[in-house]
């Protein structure tokens, strides 16, 4: 469905043509998008970044649509060695041809592993990742990523997988919230349980495509 199809059913749903303007409606549109996106951290929201580290820099720049890291190692599969059992140990930068996990650690722990190497934080007033240590030799990187989508217009296509009638029942819930008339509230349930059956689809889908 296109945002404008959405829109569209959300008019219908809600008996909702005159009181919003188009800015307005789109307005609400992603408002809904936004928190469908910021419910958890969906595979299909999920990207990589890569490039070189060089033996100069120790900060380098975060994707202009970065949102949060995502899980990207598992420890049960190639555990990491103790000494680097720090930080969130399942988000890693791999460096290198070999793919060396560097973890990724808090802006807290980074004066605790100053000057030593293999450790990566962010530096989010700065959209920066930054290592605690310049690398001895040029080498590559990577590491996952959820990426934050950009605004919609109403030709556009959500980034959302399968069924885009979740996003018309959020919109239609965040309308009922404004509305406030006694109409409104009648149906806030109602379209409130349609989406979370949706939202439990969506979710449910995610969870197998992370498997595969």
């Amino acid at each position: 469905m296109t945002v404008q199809q959405i829109i569209d059913t959300f008019r219908t749903n809600t008996d909702q043509q005159d009181d919003l303007t188009d800015a307005e409606v789109l307005a609400l549109a992603q408002k809904a998008l936004d928190k469908i996106y910021a419910v958890r951290d969906w595979i299909f929201l999920t990207k990589e970044a890569a490039g070189t580290l060089d033996t100069i820099n120790t900060e380098y720049s975060l994707p202009t649509d970065f949102a949060n890291l995502v899980d990207n190692y598992d420890q049960n599969a190639n555990p990491m060695t103790s000494y680097r059992m720090v930080g969130d140990a399942r988000k890693v930068l791999y460096v290198g041809a070999d793919y060396q996990p560097y973890p990724f650690i808090t802006m807290a722990e980074r004066r605790k592993h100053r000057n030593s190497n293999g450790y990566v934080y962010i530096d989010f007033r700065q959209d920066n990742f930054v290592l605690t240590k310049a690398e001895q030799t040029s080498r590559s990187y990577e590491f996952d990523y959820k990426y934050r989508p950009a605004d919609v217009t109403v030709s556009d296509t959500p980034a959302l997988p399968g069924n885009h009638t979740i996003v018309a029942y959020l919109m239609a819930v965040l309308w009922n919230d404004i509305d406030m008339t006694p109409k409104s509230a009648s149906y806030r349930s109602e379209n409130e349980y349609k989406y979370e059956q949706d939202l439990a689809d969506l979710e449910y889908e995610d969870a197998k495509r992370k498997t595969l």
